[in-house]
């Protein structure tokens, strides 16, 4: 952790550099990892983290995993590299809204490491889920589908069935689209 909610908060909107090292993290993470994609992201990482005080251990972590993304493991290092930008974005935007994507992020995470069979990642994963349901579940009906699907994961996962562990993983991505709280409205 390099960064901690009130205490690193800033009252302004995420300045635009911020913005668009998040487009550029997206368009890896959303696709196919091209040369030209990883020149796109590493000049919107060095613009941003030039303009801003970046924490030392994000400007670390964001280094290492834009290096991995020409890896054996483009998907793995392109959804850190959101991951990083995502926490950056927490100074400038709402938990909440953090939160639910981080979800997201881990969700898809889960199903990344599920296939690779990996039951080490996969409990961490499914760790890092329940930790972030605890901040965003409600009394909602979509709630309860997320809240059965974690329990099936943490099941599995205790058992070291990377398989059964990773089948809510696409439930659980896109059911957390549909839980909403204070706060937040659809599409926000």
């Amino acid at each position: 952790m390099s960064l901690a909610v009130p205490t690193d908060a800033r009252q302004a909107p995420p300045p635009a550099r911020l913005t668009a090292l998040d487009r550029a993290a997206r368009a890896v993470r959303d696709g196919e990892v091209t040369d030209a994609d990883v020149r796109v992201v590493r000049g919107a990482w060095t613009a941003y983290r030039d303009s801003d005080a970046v924490p030392e251990l994000s400007a670390r972590q964001m280094t290492r995993d834009l290096d991995a993304l020409g890896s054996s493991d483009p998907e793995g290092a392109a959804l850190r590299v959101m991951q990083n930008t995502t926490a950056l974005r927490l100074r400038y935007e709402p938990v909440r809204t953090v939160d639910l994507e981080r979800f997201s992020m881990w969700a898809r995470q889960l199903g990344i490491d599920a296939a690779a069979g990996d039951a080490g990642a996969v409990a961490g994963d499914v760790t890092s889920l329940e930790l972030a349901w605890e901040r965003l579940r409600d009394d909602s009906t979509a709630s309860a589908a997320v809240t059965a699907d974690l329990h099936a994961a943490r099941d599995a996962a205790d058992r070291e069935d990377t398989a059964a562990a990773g089948r809510p993983a696409p439930r659980l991505g896109a059911a957390i689209a549909k839980v909403q709280g204070p706060g937040i409205l659809p599409g926000e």
